[in-house]
């Protein structure tokens, strides 16, 4: 199946389209293979915008969500969390989300407008050709809580013992028909303190 991809470029209430043309930004996304829509907004930050978002996303049919703005782990008020949070309820994989940084790595970075927007457009086409090649993460696969112990020796004894104890099903395999083992063929021990 073609991935049906939302692009969101932020204006981050100007602190990027003073210092980049988001408008191209946004035009030059519009072009890439399987973007369904681009959508320029002035901000993305609180949870009203962001369900908005997602929303449109699935009213328009989508899968993929590419974000065009600040970085998602620098933000606090729009984390990573809060993203995937908001596209699970909306049915979405939030793997597949991807971010062009063009708020710290573009606009703040550079003084000339034209080289600031011609990095910009170019992290987009990067996020997108990582958006396109993303696959949802596969389901969870239960991993009981069992473990086998090979060796019935005393170091193994031992582990078995501190597993059992924290409720962990135990299975002790010994090629021998003893427990022990070389501790079980030395004829004296001297006592320790141990």
């Amino acid at each position: 199946m073609k991935p049906a991809i939302g692009v969101f470029v932020c204006d981050c209430k100007g602190l990027v389209s003073d210092h980049l043309d988001t408008g191209r930004v946004a035009a030059e996304a519009a072009l890439l293979d399987g973007v369904a829509f681009v959508d320029c907004r002035d901000f993305l930050c609180s949870d009203a915008d962001l369900g908005a978002a997602v929303k449109r996303l699935c009213d328009q049919g989508c899968d993929r969500m590419l974000f065009a703005g600040c970085s998602p782990r620098s933000s606090l008020k729009f984390p990573e969390e809060r993203i995937a949070r908001i596209m699970r309820g909306a049915g979405l994989h939030p793997e597949l989300f991807e971010v062009a940084n063009i708020r710290e790595q573009c606009a703040w970075q550079h003084s000339d407008r034209h080289a600031a927007t011609a990095k910009a457009i170019d992290l987009v086409r990067m996020a997108h050709a990582r958006l396109v090649g993303d696959e949802p993460a596969p389901a969870r696969v239960p991993i009981p809580k069992r473990v086998l112990i090979v060796g019935g020796g005393p170091a193994g004894l031992q582990t078995a013992k501190d597993l059992a104890a924290a409720g962990i099903e135990v299975t002790l395999a010994e090629r021998n028909p003893w427990l022990g083992g070389r501790l079980c063929q030395i004829e004296r021990i001297f006592q320790t303190e141990a």
